[in-house]
Formats: structure tokens, sequence, C-alpha cells
């Protein structure tokens, strides 16, 4: 049994998604039922992980280096319960926020917001429990296609420029983060984490390849100064989709750098990557804090406080 909750993690939101865009006017009964059940889900892997410490699952009986291998260990399941618990949350919220009335009856916001908001779910849940840099890399853009969808959900122009916006300098990211990753698959012929860790690269190539993987992280977690799609993209966006470009969509970019930083290429950059990272972070929580209070719309006010969070998260 243990082994199917791995894949549960990620299957749930995605046939849900599936039910949810196939059958709109369900969509706010399935999201409901599919958090019920990933908050069960998650409060079960917590309890087997505090028993026995990290569980591993070879998708399709195939594990490394030819199948895809499911990992869950204490950052995986921290990320896992405070998404679960925040979706939740964010679900809640949105059922009567989206609410067909007679004013918007065929407002695309109730007809699409819901499967692209367990799109998002399903890929963040399998960031967390990915090992291998490639699968990071596919789960990475499943999570930002989705995202740039809901923060154009109203259809105004500002919302999408700032979708665009958003897009655009997202695959800037991505075209980063893959270039980090042909360089270590270049010079180390694997891409599973707990593979580099145990075979470390060479450190010229481990610099360089950590310098792509994190520019193209900072880019997609807002990090300052490659901050300025988000405050747009934020006010745009209805509230429950800010709540969820905010207080998840940046956070998995900000996972899978730590998880790169602390595991594979710990000792790439002994002081100087470090410091630049929390000199970035400490003028990242400056420079938000400061705007939002420059700010007299509620949105953006949170949406500069939360690139100065971000910034003390890499602080």
């Amino acid at each position: 049994m243990t082994d199917l909750l791995l894949p549960a993690l990620v299957l749930v939101p995605l046939v849900g998604a599936g039910v949810a865009l196939i059958q709109p006017r369900g969509g706010p009964v399935v999201t409901m039922v599919v958090a019920a059940a990933v908050l069960a889900t998650v409060a079960r892997l917590a309890s087997e992980v505090l028993r026995s410490g990290a569980l591993d699952h070879a998708a399709g009986g195939w594990g490394a280096p030819y199948g895809i291998v499911l990992r869950v260990d204490g950052p995986a399941l921290l990320l896992l319960a405070v998404t679960a618990v925040i979706g939740a949350c964010i679900t809640l919220y949105a059922v009567p926020y989206f609410r067909p009335s007679p004013v918007r009856p065929d407002d695309r916001g109730v007809r699409y917001f819901w499967p692209l908001w367990l799109l998002v779910w399903a890929a963040l849940n399998a960031i967390y429990i990915s090992t291998d840099l490639f699968n990071l890399y596919v789960c990475l853009e499943l999570v930002t296609l989705p995202a740039v969808g809901l923060v154009a959900l109203e259809g105004t122009r500002a919302a999408v420029a700032a979708a665009i916006r958003y897009l655009l300098l997202s695959l800037m990211g991505s075209l980063a983060f893959l270039l980090g990753i042909v360089v270590v698959y270049s010079g180390a012929g694997t891409l599973s984490l707990p593979a580099l860790a145990a075979a470390p690269l060479d450190p010229g190539a481990a610099r360089l390849a950590l310098t792509f993987m994190t520019l193209g992280l900072a880019a997609k977690a807002a990090l300052f100064p490659l901050h300025f799609w988000l405050p747009p993209a934020h006010a745009s966006a209805p509230a429950p989709a800010s709540a969820v470009l905010s207080g998840l969509v940046v956070k998995a970019a900000f996972y899978i750098a730590l998880r790169i930083w602390i595991e594979p290429f710990q000792g790439a950059f002994a002081t100087a990557g470090p410091v630049v990272l929390g000199t970035l972070g400490a003028t990242a929580v400056l420079w938000g804090s400061v705007m939002a209070l420059r700010q007299t719309r509620v949105k953006l006010i949170i949406a500069w406080s939360t690139v100065a969070q971000l910034g003390y998260l890499f602080l």
C-alpha cells in the first residue's frame, strides 16, 4: 500500500484536472475531493516517514538509471504538507469566489481555474518527490504553463501582458536550467541526485552547471533582480490564483535550488556562491519591503511582500 502513496500524490490531482476540464460544473467538488485525498495521503506518508525514514518508489518497477525513482524524505514531506494545507485553503476560498452568477455566467475563471489549479498541484507534488534533474526540469515546466494560464485568467489587457512577461522570463530561466543539466550529464553521465552526490562532478564543471541552474531557478523563484514579473502577475490574477503564485509556485524553484545546493553540489562554491545568494536575498528583503510600503493596492502590497519573503528564504 505504501508503494501507491507516492504516485497518488501526482496522479490524483492529474486525474482531477482532467475531470474538472471535461465537467466544468463539477470542478469545485472534484477539487475538494482531490484536496481531501492529498491531505490524507500526506498524513499517511508522514507517519511512515517518521517511523521508517525516507521512502522510495521505482515507477513501473524500473529503478535508476533507467527508470524514474520517487522519494519522500524530510524536506519533501515538509513541502508536501505545506502545499496540501495551503492547497486545501485555496480550494475552500475559491469555491465561493468562482461561483457562477447571473452577472458572469460564462466567466472563464469559473471554467478553467479548477483544472489549471489541479495541474499546478500535481506538478508541485512531482517536484517534491523527484530525484532526477531532468524530471525536475520537466515538472518545473508543468508548473509554469498552467500558472501562466492562471495569471491570464481574467482576460484583461493587463493580465495577458503580465502572463506573457512571466512566460518569457520563465522560458529564459528554463533554458538556463537546461544548459546546466547538459553540463552535468556531459560530465557525469547521470542526472540522478543521489548518484551525483556519491560521485561529484569535476569542480569546474560543477561550478558552471550550478551557475546556470541557479540563474534559471532564480528567475522562476522571482529572486531580486529577476523579480519584476511577479508583482504585475500577482496583481492581475484572480485572488485564488495570486495565492497559488505567491504561496506555492515560486517556492517550487526555491526547493529545487535548495536540493541541488545541499546535495550534489554542496562543495562547488566554498564561500562565493552562498555570499552572492545571501546578498541578493538581503537586497530582496530591503527592496521588496520598501516597494510594499509604497503601494496603495492590497494585492500589490502582498506581491512586493512576497519578493521580500523570498529574499529571506535565499538569505
